[in-house]
């Protein structure tokens, strides 16, 4: 099972952790906005829906999931604010909620989208043809149970750094909140490859 779990470590830096083999994306996935204190009722939220039968994607800690297989019920547990099953305005959520959650909604929404041919979006998630996946050379130390980016299986955190120059010798302009969320967007879609590619597979 693949899960991940997107969040802000500074203004530009995101990270995205990916959890073991999962079943792949069904049409009854769900925005969770969570309403937790720390990752404890992350995990208790996450839980809850595995206990249920669903299944977490993603988490963006603190702020959100995206989640399958889960119901109304789920709007009544502590960790929970709202669930989200259809299109939304994600204006609403930033207003209320701010920019993390903004950026998670947006990717959400993108993911529900059809995709489209031609310059306005990016292909989705698709391997370069003609690619071999290979795993990296062993490090020694590292290989070890808790290991799992070395296969990107388990429990993966892969963090996305932003850099911009500062200073009056800077000539390049600042991110906009528009980019930072289609990078955002297209890194979570990414790990939507992986999650899809590791549906049914069994770890030790």
């Amino acid at each position: 099972m693949i899960r991940t779990s997107i969040g802000f470590a500074t203004a530009l830096l995101l990270c995205l952790m990916i959890a073991s083999p999962a079943a792949p994306a069904s049409q009854h996935s769900a925005f969770v906005l969570l309403d937790a204190s720390g990752f404890s009722d992350v995990r208790h939220a996450v839980s809850s829906i595995e206990a249920s039968g669903g299944h977490v994607r993603h988490i963006f800690p603190n702020v959100a999931l995206i989640a399958e297989g889960v119901d109304e019920s789920l709007r009544t547990h502590c960790a929970v604010k709202q669930v989200y099953f259809g299109e939304f305005a994600p204006e609403d959520v930033l207003e209320s909620y701010g920019r993390e959650a903004w950026l998670a909604a947006r990717a959400w929404l993108g993911s529900q989208e059809p995709a489209r041919e031609g310059p306005t979006r990016s292909a989705r998630a698709v391997p370069i043809p003609n690619d071999v996946l290979e795993r990296t050379p062993s490090r020694g130390v590292s290989d070890t149970y808790y290991a799992t980016s070395e296969y990107m299986a388990g429990t993966i955190v892969v963090g996305l750094i932003l850099p911009e120059c500062m200073g009056e010798s800077c000539t390049e302009a600042p991110w906009t909140t528009q980019q930072v969320s289609e990078v955002f967007s297209e890194v979570v879609g990414a790990m939507d490859w992986w999650v899809d590619r590791a549906a049914g597979v069994e770890l030790p």
